[in-house]
């Protein structure tokens, strides 16, 4: 049985992140961007393990995730 006076905790807002981890981000950021660039263009049409899926779909889908997360966390 619950008492009326019992109540959930509401969510806290998400915390900014803190220099260290916008560091590590664009450290992270940086390296995918490199390891992208390195890719051959005629590559980008291969399919990929992801059934259905072209290389430069997976890569789009990626990029658009990240986007939306950080639009999402408060970046522009």
């Amino acid at each position: 049985m619950t008492r009326s006076n019992d109540r959930s905790p509401s969510p806290s807002p998400s915390p900014s992140p803190s220099s260290t981890e916008t560091e590590r981000f664009e450290r992270v950021a940086a390296d995918f961007d490199r390891l992208v660039q390195e890719v051959p263009a005629e590559h980008w049409a291969a399919t990929s393990p992801c059934e259905g899926w072209s290389a430069r779909e997976v890569l789009s889908h990626v990029a658009d995730t990240e986007r939306d997360l950080l639009v999402r966390m408060g970046f522009d």
